[in-house]
């Protein structure tokens, strides 16, 4: 409860306390008004909070890059699967050559829903690339995509961007 102090009411003044002149609501003179500092209970608990998640955030370390995963159905529309040999050949020609540093690669399975509204199950290669941030780097990327789409008639290929933290 807030404290009023002047003429009129007769009260200690709160320590740490806001003070604000107000009318007295018997005769109109001014009284100072101390609101007491619990009124800042409301600010405390995310206040608080604040605090505690700034302390468990923990400095990353390490360089801001991209990681891009590329997903390669291995079906073709015809129902043949790409070979090994086949997926080796589109390796060393299109996408060794613009990221001669380094990549993995992973064999994966999933699913789909095709432009026909068809589930499709496959077995799959995912490709993943970690680099600098970049527009150039996205077009080369996008560029392998188109250049599977092409050579194997897929639907689409599809690619996941996420951006992570690096050191070596």
């Amino acid at each position: 409860m807030a404290a009023a102090v002047g003429h009129c009411l007769r009260t200690q003044v709160p320590r740490l306390a806001l003070r604000k002149l107000v009318p007295c609501q018997r005769c109109a003179h001014p009284l100072e008004y101390y609101r007491p500092v619990t009124h800042m209970k409301r600010f405390l608990p995310p206040l608080l909070l604040s605090f505690a998640l700034a302390g468990c955030a923990s400095v990353p370390t390490g360089e801001r890059w991209v990681r891009s995963e590329v997903y390669f159905g291995l079906s073709k529309p015809d129902g043949s699967l790409i070979s090994n040999a086949e997926w080796q050949i589109f390796m060393d020609e299109v996408v060794t050559p613009e990221f001669p540093a380094g990549l993995s690669v992973v064999d994966t399975a999933g699913q789909w829903r095709n432009a026909t509204g068809h589930i499709d199950r496959e077995q799959s290669k995912m490709l993943v690339l970690l680099h600098p941030p970049g527009a150039a780097t996205e077009a080369r990327i996008d560029a392998i995509r188109a250049a599977y789409r092409k050579r194997f008639s897929q639907e689409a290929v599809m690619k996941v961007t996420t951006p992570v933290r690096v050191a070596f």
